[in-house]
């Protein structure tokens, strides 16, 4: 499979951006199969990117907080916003969906995909759920909430890695999406897909340690080969 994949935007010399990739996202998806096109922040033409090299789906990566520009909230507590990907994202998952893409969303990608389809964001856990658990580097277990997700992910419980200050609580997903997962401490989400489109997004990430690695590859599996949430509509 070829996957385009979303960067992280971070500061270069002088006033110049740069797009980022870490690249264990290349080391873990090429072991399944899967070569990856890094999607530059700042390329106009994403028709053109998706037809000419015929990616066969999207990724959208970690990274920089979503910006208050597309969520529409007051900034309380954004982070290393980047407006301009937030829009190359939007663009893009638009043209996915319109060609039938599957599109996965990680970390910050699940909760874009929640802010595409409407939902909000809790912009910082710790001030203000002050009764969650840690979710900055550290693991956890998740409970899937869907059933039939329950047989292909081998499991109602597993351990994820977690490397977020926002989040998504339950009452702020959006109400074209279902969760499949939550965290079993306090119950934010950590999973949601789309009932009736190739979409779906995790809260954490499957390229780094820390992950129930049966688990975790049985997601990934589903998504590289079109099956359960990603399956052609």
């Amino acid at each position: 499979m070829y996957c385009a994949i979303t960067m992280n935007q971070i500061p270069g010399a002088g006033s110049i951006p740069q797009d980022a990739l870490y690249a264990d996202y290349t080391q873990f998806f090429e072991q399944l199969g899967c070569r990856l096109h890094g999607v530059s922040n700042f390329i106009q033409d994403i028709d053109g990117l998706l037809d000419q090299l015929a990616i066969e789906g999207v990724i959208l990566s970690g990274g920089n907080d979503i910006s208050t520009e597309i969520t529409g909230d007051a900034d309380r507590d954004v982070r290393n916003p980047a407006p301009t990907r937030d829009f190359l994202e939007r663009k893009l998952v638009s043209a996915a969906l319109d060609r039938n893409l599957p599109v996965l969303g990680i970390c910050r990608g699940m909760q874009f995909i929640n802010v595409y389809f409407g939902g909000s964001l809790t912009q910082n856990i710790a001030t203000e759920l002050p009764d969650a658990g840690c979710h900055i580097r550290t693991d956890h277990q998740v409970t899937v909430v869907d059933r039939p997700a329950q047989q292909w992910l081998q499991g109602s419980l597993f351990t994820v890695n977690s490397y977020h200050h926002q989040g998504v609580q339950q009452h702020q997903v959006s109400p074209e999406l279902e969760i499949f997962a939550l965290s079993r401490s306090d119950q934010i989400v950590e999973g949601v897909f789309h009932p009736q489109l190739p979409i779906a997004g995790i809260q954490w990430h499957p390229e780094r340690p820390g992950n129930s690695r049966r688990n975790n590859i049985a997601l990934i599996e589903a998504f590289l080969n079109r099956r359960n949430y990603w399956k052609e509509r």
